[in-house]
């Protein structure tokens, strides 16, 4: 039966240190992402009481009306979050690292 042979204690230390790192800035990019979405979400709160009052309160309103456009504003928020994530990630990186000369 043959085995591998055990890595030096370097290479080790690197694949460590390189998961903690990918780790660590995805839990970073997570609380990040939801921070904006809650922040965002209160600003449209705040800034809305007229629509939210005379539109979203008022039994008046179909039901199902009410809560497409909450599923819509908040869609629009998540999407706008993930999109400025990934043009921030996409930023940093080479543009022209997959051409070949």
């Amino acid at each position: 039966m043959a085995r591998l042979a055990k890595p030096p204690d370097a290479v080790w230390e690197r694949y460590w240190t390189g998961v903690y790192n990918r780790l660590e800035r995805n839990i970073g990019w997570i609380l990040a992402s939801l921070g904006a979405i809650i922040c965002l979400s209160w600003a449209a709160w705040e800034f809305s009481q007229k629509f939210v009052d005379e539109f979203l309160l008022n039994p008046a309103e179909p039901l199902i009306l009410r809560v497409g456009v909450v599923a819509l504003i908040l869609g629009g928020i998540i999407l706008f979050v993930s999109i400025l994530r990934e043009r921030l990630t996409l930023r940093r990186s080479e543009r022209y690292k997959e051409i070949i000369r």
